[in-house]
């Protein structure tokens, strides 16, 4: 501020006057609770057959939303493969939050949404209430399954409301037994650890069930990303109607409606007069971290400079670059 417009102010006051500047852009946080059951209103009226949860507590405060849209739902009962995947991510606005989403994949290994539910945290019950909306709008079967990371709470509320159905969470592991012995042969508790968690879970070549091409939860993780190709398909993949140009066409011949100005909205009273408030939030110490965590086994690229030459990617052993000198 002070260099670009010549107004010397505290970092509180910048602070303060970034926060009134988003509240006049976007609105307050508490307007937004209570704009959403107008919302789901507008929305429902634009996309026929879409579905929206709100659910609060004893004192009215904010708990759960959920929303499928009828384009999606249909497209995906009508048109694509049975392969649900299922995860959750951390909201990083100032009532935090997680973001659980269902997903599933077209036959151009295209990420398909399907739906979406906002809850306070992974646990039991959330996930149980955004499985059991989703069982109403799909059902259960036989032939559908759930790919997911390893959370019991993911587990425990897929065997209580799909009994019918299968979950895997890992990739297909070629010539299975084979490598299952050499993991044997070099580490028996590697191999007693992977035994005791149930081969048709983690492996796709022991999978009950049809998983198609879908191996991992990464669709579901990052709707900006493809799923990695399979190492083989079977000629029953090849051939399967999920593939055809028709089904491809046939899942996106809906269309899904943006909702008009706010100013446009024409809602019941009733509607509006519902109270919706803040959830109660009970923020961690210290600043909230801005990069994802890395996994264990995860390798991190380093980008720091060497100050002898001035370039990255190396470090003094290995540096071959003449010295630079900062004398004037």
């Amino acid at each position: 501020m002070e260099r670009e417009f010549g107004v010397k102010i505290s970092y509180s006051k910048a602070h303060r006057g970034k926060l009134h500047a988003l509240n006049m852009l976007h609105g307050t946080p508490r307007d937004s609770f209570q704009k959403l059951s107008s919302y789901c209103h507008v929305v429902g009226e634009s996309n026929p057959r879409t579905v929206t949860h709100i659910e609060v507590d004893s004192y009215n405060r904010f708990r759960y939303f959920f929303v499928a849209f009828g384009a999606s739902i249909r497209g995906y009962m009508q048109y694509l493969r049975p392969v649900i995947c299922v995860d959750g991510s951390h909201l990083k606005g100032p009532y935090k939050g997680t973001l659980l989403v269902a997903t599933t994949q077209d036959g151009n290994k295209q990420i398909y949404p399907l739906t979406w539910e906002i809850v306070d945290a992974e646990t039991n019950k959330s996930w149980k209430w955004f499985l059991s909306n989703l069982k109403d709008l799909i059902g259960d079967s036989e032939e559908l399954v759930f790919v997911s990371d390893r959370k019991k709470s993911i587990q425990k509320a897929i065997s209580q409301l799909f009994p019918s159905s299968r979950h895997g969470c890992c990739i297909w592991v070629e010539d299975f037994e084979r490598l299952m012995g050499q993991i044997c042969r070099v580490s028996e508790r590697a191999h007693g650890y992977l035994e005791r968690a149930g081969y048709s879970f983690w492996s796709r070549a022991l999978f009950i069930g049809h998983r198609y091409n879908i191996m991992t939860n990464n669709n579901a993780e990052s709707l900006n990303s493809m799923l990695r190709e399979a190492r083989g398909k079977t000629l029953y993949e090849l051939c399967s109607r999920y593939y055809s140009s028709d089904y491809w066409k046939g899942a996106y011949n809906e269309t899904i409606y943006p909702v008009p100005r706010e100013v446009d909205w024409v809602v019941p009273s009733l509607i509006t007069c519902t109270p919706i408030f803040l959830p109660l939030v009970r923020r961690p110490l210290g600043r909230p971290p801005t990069r994802r965590k890395r996994s264990r086994c995860e390798y991190a690229w380093s980008t720091r400079k060497y100050t002898r030459c001035g370039r990255v990617g190396h470090n003094r052993t290995t540096c071959l670059n003449p010295r630079v000198s900062h004398t004037p």
